[in-house]
């Protein structure tokens, strides 16, 4: 037996539950949307939920290679270009030499003999080595592309190695935020638990033992939350140092 106030309150906690679970329910179905909608198909196509459980690690450190990214292969790639270019832009020092032969005959209706017969054979050299200087400043705005793709490659990777190191240390945060958050439900679930109990024992208002249960239920929520902040963190990582096989899916 309770009061009208108690109960008055008990429906006014139901209310505010359903509306919640009202809000957070098209909130879903508005990320299922725009999910599809990044995937290009039919907004109201249904998502496949992966069974398989996600195991979460105190840390990351062991992932510190970023060598995979397809920032720096495109650099590196640029790079032996002009390490091509160079040496293109320098072979104007090389002559270049030819030669030719020219086999035949000379005489009519095809009559082949040792007094018809010739041949025909020389060598050139071509050498340039007057062009108003164009050779070497081709040379040198080469060799100055080759410097400037090196200094972007350093660059680069310097970036993209403090890039996955802020990662890191963001999943180190939000992993120890999540280990806080189960500490925190636990201790809420005990004292609902404990209040429960005094409460069918009278000596506890229905006041305190509502708060106790939204503290518990609150708990729970920021757990979820810090569990799914982790698995971004852990994203984020697999994005800094390409570790993610995009082929294989």
């Amino acid at each position: 037996m309770v009061n009208r106030t108690v109960l008055i309150r008990a429906e006014n906690e139901v209310i505010k539950f359903q509306n919640q679970r009202f809000a957070v329910l098209q909130q879903s179905r508005n990320a299922k949307a725009y999910f599809n909608f990044l995937l290009n198909r039919d907004l109201d196509v249904e998502i496949k939920v992966d069974d398989e459980p996600l195991f979460l690690t105190s840390d990351h450190d062991e992932d510190r290679n970023h060598s995979k990214r397809e920032e720096l292969n495109q650099l590196t790639l640029s790079t032996k270009i002009n390490q091509y270019q160079v040496g293109l832009s320098n072979a104007y020092l090389i002559p270049k030499v030819g030669a030719f032969l020219d086999l035949g005959s000379q005489a009519f209706d095809w009559e082949y003999n040792d007094r018809t017969r010739y041949y025909f054979f020389g060598v050139s050299l071509q050498w340039n080595i007057f062009s108003g200087g164009q050779n070497r400043h081709i040379s040198r705005q080469a060799v100055l592309d080759q410097k400037i793709t090196l200094s972007k490659l350093d660059q680069v990777s310097e970036q993209l190695r403090m890039q996955l190191l802020i990662s890191q240390n963001n999943y180190k945060a939000a992993y120890s935020d999540y280990e806080g958050a189960i500490t925190q439900m636990q201790s809420a679930e005990r004292a609902y638990k404990d209040s429960m109990k005094l409460y069918k024992e009278g000596q506890l208002l229905f006041i305190e033992l509502l708060d106790a249960q939204n503290q518990w239920v609150a708990a729970q929520l920021q757990q979820n939350i810090s569990l799914y902040e982790c698995f971004i963190k852990a994203a984020e990582i697999e994005r800094a140092n390409a570790s993610f096989n995009l082929n294989s899916n």
